[in-house]
């Protein structure tokens, strides 16, 4: 278990160095494509040629497309050295970049590279960053995340309605992924207790209805021989299978004529039974 808690945080940990200086670059590249842009547009206004420059740009944009992050920094480098430093061209006439030109330029472009604040510190990065764990609580919500899950799998999967437990396990997820270890902690237990208890109460709701549907067990033998208990049409008083009169209210007693084996009722022109064939009196 130790060694899984420290191989996934040695994972993450790298995974998370690695995302942090990739943004970084691709933060660095894009600021050194607008600082140039900036820089070329001061320059046009000045009435400086800066086709060159414009074309290097270009390349830098399509290198920041192609995830080309250090081409495109290097791209935008060449592309101020030549607004500072222009590369002299045959067809230009000796003379044309004058020193008082040169030096306005550098100053120009030096102001508005100062201007924008470094990208390399930690306090002006501005790129995507990671959630950490603040709360300390890490270890616990995905442990009780992975558990959720596989529960609410198990409640699913066997037929129970986990309408509500759907929603809280997606809250649940959000919160993990937003860094919010403590509540997405709190949720994942909700919906731990929520799936239990739902299963216990489906398990009880089952076992009701397979009882209900149990069929009714058929009388033995001696339950139908023996004698039915009677009761008085009149007054409702108890009557012994031999009596002939009520002991309470003397009203005779219409005995029905049955089986003495079976308790089938027979026909009255039937001598012997027609279940069991016994002999009826």
């Amino acid at each position: 278990m130790l060694f899984v808690i420290f191989f996934e945080l040695r994972i993450m940990r790298s995974k998370t160095k690695e995302v942090k200086q990739v943004s970084q670059k691709k933060d660095e590249a894009f600021n050194a494509i607008i600082t140039t842009r900036s820089v070329i547009n001061v320059m046009q206004r000045n009435g400086a040629d800066t086709s060159r420059p414009e074309t290097l740009v270009a390349s830098a944009k399509k290198a920041l497309e192609l995830g080309q992050y250090d081409r495109c920094m290097d791209i935008c480098e060449d592309a101020r050295s030549e607004l500072t430093n222009p590369t002299k061209r045959t067809a230009e006439a000796p003379g044309t970049t004058r020193v008082g030109d040169k030096d306005r330029l550098e100053k120009v472009a030096e102001s508005i590279l100062s201007s924008r604040p470094s990208a390399s510190t930690a306090d002006s990065y501005k790129g995507t960053k990671l959630s950490s764990d603040q709360d300390g609580n890490y270890l616990s919500a995905k442990f009780e995340m992975n558990t959720a899950k596989s529960d609410f799998a198990k409640a699913m999967s066997s037929g129970v309605d986990v309408t509500q437990e759907q929603v809280l396990l997606t809250e649940a997820e959000t919160a993990f992924a937003m860094g919010n270890y403590t509540k997405a902690l709190s949720l994942a237990v909700r919906v731990r207790k929520a799936v239990s208890s739902e299963a216990s109460r489906e398990t009880i709701r089952l076992r009701v209805s397979e009882e209900a549907l149990e069929p009714e067990a058929e009388p033995t033998a001696e339950e139908m021989s023996a004698p039915s208990e009677m009761l008085c049409g009149k007054c409702n008083a108890n009557i012994d299978s031999d009596d002939e009169f009520c002991a309470k209210c003397g009203t005779k007693v219409l005995k029905e004529r049955l089986c003495g084996v079976c308790g089938t009722k027979p026909k009255p022109t039937d001598m012997y039974c027609r279940k069991c064939g016994a002999r009826i009196d």
